[in-house]
């Protein structure tokens, strides 16, 4: 004959309870210990991300714009256009240039800041679901550290590409454009009558 005892029965639920609270507490601390490893990705961190993409490129920026408005200049100088209006709008549209080039910096610091962000929110999803199925909080606190030291390491930047185009191109096309419209006009072949002749 088999009886069943209630005393044990209710002994295996109890450990079960306990096992279950004690799991859920070692995951509870998992997450404190990944939530503290990852504090230091505030927006503080993204900006200064930002910041390093953009002290990265500037200088670079700065030294084609020069490099790219002297040669205009000069260019300028030897087709004897260096006071005309030809001048002034080359040089104007060299700073248009460089204004959206510094634009377009701006944008890839903030993709920049983003992409770290994704990157640190892809990251602790993955722990947390670690956490949860291992329940071990020292292991998600070093898989946490490893995480973070890899997250901000810096990217490798890339060198920035020619950004300017030749601002002198065409110079000497529209240069001897003048020249020789000027000489037809002193030539006299397209002077305009100072007066009207009447046929009576």
């Amino acid at each position: 004959m088999c009886y069943w005892n209630q005393t044990d029965s209710d002994s295996g639920g109890d450990d079960w309870r306990k096992h279950e609270e004690a799991r859920q507490a070692r995951i509870r601390q998992g997450e404190q210990n990944i939530d503290q490893v990852f504090s230091q990705f505030d927006d503080g961190f993204y900006d200064d991300r930002r910041q390093a993409l953009i002290d990265y490129e500037a200088p670079q920026l700065e030294e084609q714009y020069k490099t790219a408005l002297g040669d205009l200049v000069a260019a300028l100088s030897r087709s004897g256009m260096g006071k005309s209006s030809v001048s002034a709008d080359r040089k104007a549209k060299a700073q248009r240039d460089k204004d959206f080039q510094g634009q377009e910096m701006r944008d890839r610091g903030d993709q920049t800041a983003l992409n770290a962000k994704n990157a640190v929110n892809a990251a602790r999803n993955t722990l947390s679901t670690g956490n949860i199925a291992l329940a071990d909080p020292t292991r998600a606190t070093n898989s946490a550290m490893s995480n973070a030291e890899a997250l901000t390491a810096l990217p490798k930047y890339e060198p920035l590409l020619r950004m300017f185009g030749d601002l002198s191109e065409g110079l000497a096309t529209q240069s001897d454009l003048e020249r020789r419209q000027k000489a037809r006009y002193q030539s006299g072949l397209f002077s305009t009558p100072s007066s009207a002749r009447t046929v009576g």
